[in-house]
């Protein structure tokens, strides 16, 4: 099936599928699964884009970047000048081909230049895997190529508006807006915002890259923010591979099968490449992008009450003076630690790293969540009374 049907499939459920509570695994579709829940088994976990064990993970933090703020600040320009000259173009072509013939080279452009932010995307998640770059530039490069999408959103924005103008112009961006808005999440917006001095984010962020794959998760005031991107997954030159409603309907469940098990709300985006799935649920919200050819998840963020989350079970440590409990959420989620005097019981202040990363202060009853990489980590507590470790073992790696 060509990606312009597996268009038209998704349109398809957009208008029929009924926003429906579900109980047990509920399709795309918004109808209620043949397969009766007590015969299944759901993991109780949230899936999601893992890199391993082995992968290369740091933490960093992100403050305003004038360097960076002036660059973007220059493409925007740059593209308000380009928009210009193609209004001027458009109200001056002498014939309506002549229109279409413009909008169409346009957005022929639009859709190369997106296609080549995934390559540049998967080329610097390769550089600082391989040590060439640190987490520092990473995050700043992310943040600019989500810039340079919102800049040919733009560009979109007006080639559709020009195209409005006259009911005999037939020239659709509709199919990049996915590939496009999968650049688009909360934490690369935090890192955006933080870039132009908008916020200082002081909370660290959390970058884990293997091959193919990149992940970046955020923990803050009991939110649990996680992105994932498979560079592999995306085939933008092949054809689609979606047979029908009914397969299409299928892939969700087998994607996030604890997700579509305890379903709220969802949403169905249709795009040429990228199909988006906007899931709401007891632990929070989740957005993925699919890809029309692989059937498997491009991008994706979960934001999620971190205390919701399933953990390992707590294990515990003593020393003279303090005591360390700690427990983690499996798959590379954050770590839960508990620092007590070891004859009271009393809470203690602490200050926590994982794998002697960015430390995170204890609140007032003496625990906290810190983020993690995926494999067994040593958690280290420091209070005023001594330092204890411990190690907390992930028994998804």
């Amino acid at each position: 099936m060509t990606r312009i049907l597996a268009t038209v499939f998704v349109a398809l459920l957009v208008v029929t599928a009924p926003v429906t509570a579900a109980v047990g695994p509920t399709p795309t579709g918004g109808t209620a699964s043949s397969l009766d829940s007590a015969e299944q088994e759901t993991p109780d976990e949230i899936s999601w884009v893992t890199t391993g064990a082995d992968s290369t993970a740091e933490t960093t933090t992100k403050g305003p970047d004038l360097g960076s703020a002036l660059a973007m600040g220059d493409e925007q320009f740059e593209n308000r000048i380009e928009l210009g000259a193609l209004e001027r173009e458009f109200q001056n072509a002498d014939s309506t081909e002549e229109k279409e013939s413009l909008l169409d080279a346009y957005r022929e452009e639009v859709g190369e230049r997106t296609i080549a932010l995934h390559e540049r995307e998967a080329a610097i998640t390769e550089e600082y895997r391989a040590g060439e770059i640190d987490s520092d530039t990473l995050l700043r490069d992310l943040a600019e190529l989500s810039e340079e999408a919102r800049t040919l959103s733009n560009t979109a924005d007006t080639i559709e508006e020009l195209s409005a103008t006259d009911p005999r112009i037939s020239v659709s961006v509709r199919n990049v807006r996915g590939e496009l808005d999968r650049f688009d999440s909360p934490i690369r917006q935090e890192a955006l915002d933080a870039t132009y001095g908008d916020a200082d984010r002081t909370e660290p962020i959390l970058l884990s890259a293997a091959e193919e794959r990149l992940v970046l998760s955020t923990l803050e005031d009991g939110t649990y923010v996680r992105e994932g991107v498979q560079f592999d997954r995306f085939a933008p030159d092949e054809p689609g591979t979606f047979d029908g409603l009914t397969e299409l309907d299928d892939r969700g469940p087998e994607l996030y099968p604890w997700i579509y098990a305890n379903l709220f709300e969802f949403g169905i985006s249709g795009y040429d490449w990228l199909i988006g799935l906007s899931l709401d649920h007891p632990r929070g919200q989740s957005m993925s992008y699919i890809d029309a050819t692989t059937q498997d998840v491009v991008m994706e963020y979960h934001t999620l009450d971190v205390e919701s989350l399933p953990t390992t079970s707590t294990v515990s440590r003593t020393n003279e003076n303090v005591t360390i409990s700690s427990n983690r959420v499996t798959d590379g989620g954050p770590v839960w630690v508990e620092v007590t005097d070891p004859d009271s019981g009393d809470p203690m202040d602490a200050s926590i790293s994982v794998e002697g990363q960015h430390s995170v202060e204890t609140d007032e009853d003496g625990t906290a969540w810190v983020l993690a990489p995926e494999g067994d980590v040593d958690v280290t507590a420091t209070t005023d009374e001594g330092e204890v470790s411990i190690t907390v073992r992930d028994p998804s790696s």
